[in-house]
């Protein structure tokens, strides 16, 4: 059977107003963050090296991850979220003026946070991010109607504060393991 190839146009997603452009880096983004998951899975976190694969296409598997996408795509997925989540916010303030968009909001964030918990505790994925990530998203939500200068200082105390407590996690983790 022969399909319609009008019926399955892109006009539709014209209609919801769709940044092409956003979609486009979010596939991108998917794309490495599962480059990096697919490595993490095998090698545990710990590093080609340090699980076994330390030689051949392991090590330049792992070279290349780290290199590349480690940091990028989890700061690109990252700031993508956040972008995400703003224009969802407007988009729902413009439709449904009132309470119903914050609603909509927490209890989205809410169930990322029930997912990510459930990937942390009984399935002992120690790489979740889902977790984290709902509460930046309960954190942004204050951000919103700030003025842009008290955002910035907003966002240079919460990344000092969070360089801060990594710096505290990684010597605490390398005082362990020297021992």
């Amino acid at each position: 059977m022969i399909r319609n190839t009008e019926a399955t146009s892109l006009t539709s997603l014209k209609a919801f107003n769709q940044t092409h452009s956003l979609d486009v880096i979010w596939g991108i983004v998917l794309f490495g963050i599962l480059l990096i998951n697919g490595v993490g899975f095998a090698h545990v976190y710990g590093g080609s090296t340090i699980s076994g694969g330390s030689t051949g296409w392991d090590l330049y598997n792992w070279i290349t991850s780290n290199m590349l996408f480690e940091g990028t795509m989890r700061a690109l997925f990252l700031l993508l979220f956040g972008i995400g989540m703003i224009i969802l916010l407007y988009r729902l303030e413009k439709k449904f003026p009132g309470i119903e968009p914050v609603n909509i909001h927490f209890i989205s964030l809410t169930c990322l946070l029930v997912f990510g918990f459930i990937h942390v505790y009984p399935l002992v994925w120690t790489g979740e991010i889902l977790y984290d990530f709902a509460f930046i998203g309960f954190l942004v939500y204050s951000f919103k109607e700030m003025a842009p200068k008290t955002r910035i200082i907003g966002v240079v105390i919460l990344f000092s504060l969070s360089s801060f407590w990594s710096y505290i996690e990684y010597t605490t983790y390398y005082d362990n393991t020297k021992n």
